[in-house]
């Protein structure tokens, strides 16, 4: 969905972010589910260089990478009224059975006050996301 993206071969732990990014703005980052810290780590690092952040993860408050990732983000926000299905890569179609919630943690690309917590209905997000992405296709 995305025009720019790294690849895993390229590892976005190491590639600065600047490279894949015309203006400064924000990048959509979906880390591994089994190893998040890292990826929280190198959110933080980037919203020092002016690039902000919207990472997908799971509802879960009571890990370690949570912890770290609200010392340093903007925005939590909890996606609520239901759960997220993911996109099968092969099939293209969304997949059933995401045992937990989902919330996008949020580093803007600009200094940092406080971390606000807040909420998204998901059905709403979705019509969001559906909407912008027509607009693109249209473009």
């Amino acid at each position: 969905l995305s025009r720019k993206f790294i690849t895993a071969e390229q590892n976005t732990l190491e590639t600065p972010w600047a490279d894949y990014l015309n203006v400064t703005g924000y990048v959509w980052l979906n880390p591994p589910y089994s190893d998040i810290t890292p990826f929280v780590k190198k959110a933080a690092a980037e919203s020092a260089n002016q690039i902000g952040t919207v990472m997908l993860v799971p509802a879960d408050t009571s890990v370690g990478w949570f912890k770290e990732a609200i010392q340093t983000a903007s925005e939590v926000r909890f996606i609520t009224a239901g759960r997220l299905a993911f996109i099968n890569p092969v099939t293209g179609k969304p997949v059933s059975g995401n045992n937990k919630g989902s919330m996008l943690i949020i580093w803007r690309p600009y200094p940092r006050t406080h971390c606000h917590f807040a909420t998204v209905d998901r059905d709403e997000l979705m019509a969001f996301g559906a909407k912008l992405l027509s607009r693109r296709e249209a473009a």
